[in-house]
């Protein structure tokens, strides 16, 4: 494509998204050859569109550090075509139906959250973000590492902490959760991990976000690309069970999968010590995801689905309505927007000054609290005592 004919894409991105960082530099080999693209993060709000561009990519955002009809005017004003692009429907799906009505189509790594926002009637297309790969699977390695798992280990992940404790139990110091400790991993190290470890482990629970403000309480599993991570590096993965995941990766074909404790150590313990097994698995997901998912595919489709967008008539649901549809369950979500998400996360804190401050008020005027205490005390007594009186008066 002749440079001079390049599209203009504008990619959103948050101002803190360390999920979401990485995809930047994807992203920009996947469009740069055919697109001209510039980024920018949510402080672009602040700001007025001077040029056109054909396609605004806004890129998992919810707009949290902004009020709603900040937001809303935002999104609305710009008439030209937006796609939104999601990577936590599964516990944020309520926040991506609500603002799905602004774009002309929303893509999520969810297949779940993309049936139902089509139930709904806005178009959404699943997409699955790309992964390094390494040129040739990897048969021999030197592995350090039993059991292994890279992500995230905090006390908002309760479910990864409860298998974590499982597993120190049964196999001890053969486990190996770098990030126990809040250890960030830089990629070449990620990578390195999976290499050395025999079992790489992925898990796909989220009703530990239960208090977030978007959260769908009931939906208990969702899609996460770690495994396509560690079949791209040649490496075997053991799953948490989700119907994501299961819909593009087969059961003891390319991934295995267990959904409590005990068939997790159940399992560990028969794939320990089969070496075959877990070279066939791995070899498998590895071919499947250098074919479909990995920087260089030659089946990648997330430039068929840009496209597509920009060459079909996708309309927003909002420029059909003319109006903002209010979602009632995304109510109380919205109210929290409107002063900021932040209040929640200190809360403790803000509860702690509050007690605090009032202690220190009771102890300031303590004085005249015993005072008027003391004279309350007083004028009962005293009325007690009239009242003694006066009754044992009549009885005589």
């Amino acid at each position: 494509m002749n440079s001079t004919m390049k599209k203009n894409i504008l990619l959103l991105l948050p101002i803190n998204g360390d999920s979401v960082e990485p995809f930047k530099g994807v992203l920009n080999t996947l469009l740069k050859s055919d697109f001209s693209v510039d980024y920018f993060c949510e402080t672009l709000l602040s700001l007025n569109f001077k040029e056109k561009y054909d396609l605004l990519i806004v890129v998992n955002i919810y707009f949290y550090e902004f009020t709603s009809k900040k937001t809303e005017s935002f999104l609305t004003n710009y008439t030209g075509r937006k796609i939104l692009l999601t990577f936590d429907d599964e516990y944020q799906f309520k926040a991506t139906l609500f603002y799905a009505q602004f774009y002309n189509c929303v893509l999520s790594t969810d297949i779940v959250s993309v049936s139902r926002l089509r139930q709904y009637g806005f178009n959404s297309i699943h997409w699955m973000h790309n992964v390094r790969c390494d040129d040739n699977f990897i048969k021999s390695k030197n592995y350090l590492y039993d059991i292994s798992f890279i992500g995230r280990m905090d006390n908002l992940k309760e479910g990864r902490l409860n298998y974590y404790n499982a597993l120190i139990k049964e196999f001890g110091s053969n486990v190996y959760f770098p990030r126990i400790n809040g250890e960030y991993l830089p990629n070449e190290k990620v990578d390195e991990i999976y290499k050395s470890s025999k079992i790489n482990l992925n898990f796909t629970g989220i009703t530990d976000k239960h208090f977030t403000t978007n959260n769908d309480y009931f939906k208990k599993k969702g899609f996460k690309g770690r495994p396509f991570e560690i079949g791209g590096q040649s490496s075997f993965c053991l799953s948490e069970y989700s119907i994501g995941l299961a819909e593009l990766l087969e059961h003891d074909k390319d991934i295995i999968y267990f959904t409590n404790e005990i068939e997790l150590i159940n399992m560990i313990k028969l794939l320990l010590h089969d070496n075959d097994r877990r070279l066939k698995i791995s070899k498998s997901l590895y071919e499947k995801v250098t074919l479909n998912y990995s920087e260089k595919s030659p089946t990648n489709n997330f430039l068929t689905i840009i496209n597509l967008i920009l060459s079909s008539n996708y309309s927003c649901i909002l420029q059909k309505n003319n109006k903002i549809i209010y979602i009632k369950d995304y109510e109380h979500s919205r109210f929290i927007n409107q002063i900021n998400t932040a209040p929640i996360k200190y809360f403790p804190k803000i509860f702690f000054n509050f007690i605090l401050k009032s202690l220190f008020f009771l102890l300031k005027y303590l004085k005249y609290f015993i005072f008027i205490f003391f004279n309350l005390y007083k004028t009962i007594c005293k009325r007690i005592l009239i009242e003694f009186l006066r009754h044992l008066n009549l009885k005589q």
